[in-house]
């Protein structure tokens, strides 16, 4: 995961500043844009993959919530983030419900859970994508401490969004546009650079 050095704090205070609109907009705002912003980075073009190991359980269903995870990704693991499925050394098939009870060696959602059909192996290795913690703040709008989660270079592009963001929400429409129109730029040359960074293999 990606690690800027700069606290999300830091970067909102810094574009409060600078956003000139009649109104104040709450921190809650910003940290719900930021959030936005980071999560759909992560899991659409970033797709950073790591691993949660579980013992196969009996009747094949896996509570993702209980993965043991870093403390700057996201608060618990969600069926959404799996990427593919192992038991033992068999990669199992993503299906539905009610063709992953029929058939073998499938896995499927069950509510937010992961349910298991195969008797490939007594261990589960589920290979997910990670996302960044959400960011808040408390009862007197301070932002709580988190840092931005991409790399330093492409911040601008964050930045670029909350402040579009901000003037969208105050019907300053031209500005909006403007600086959205510089984040959707942003964000296709950091789509080429991520690409430039993907492994050539194994995706």
């Amino acid at each position: 995961m990606f690690h800027s050095g700069i606290q999300a704090s830091e970067m909102i205070a810094d574009i409060t500043s600078e956003v000139d609109v009649a109104l104040p907009i709450e921190n809650r705002r910003y940290t719900q844009w930021l959030n936005t912003v980071e999560q759909m980075l992560y899991t659409e073009v970033i797709k950073e993959q790591h691993e949660a190991v579980f013992d196969m359980p009996s009747g094949g269903l896996i509570d993702l919530s209980e993965a043991d995870i870093v403390e700057y990704e996201q608060d618990k693991l969600r069926y959404d983030d799996v990427y593919t499925v192992f038991c033992g050394d068999t990669q199992l098939i993503r299906s539905t419900l009610t063709s992953g009870r029929i058939f073998p060696d499938t896995y499927y959602r069950d509510n937010d859970a992961l349910h298991i059909n195969s008797e490939a192996g007594d261990e589960v290795r589920v290979i997910y994508l990670i996302r960044p913690a959400l960011k808040g703040v408390d009862a007197n709008d301070n932002v709580k401490s988190g840092e931005v989660m991409l790399p330093p270079e492409w911040c601008e592009m964050v930045s670029a969004r909350l402040r579009g963001e901000a003037y969208r929400i105050m019907n300053e429409n031209v500005l909006a546009a403007n600086w959205l129109a510089e984040y959707n730029a942003l964000l296709e040359n950091f789509k080429i650079w991520i690409a430039n960074r993907m492994p050539q293999f194994g995706m």
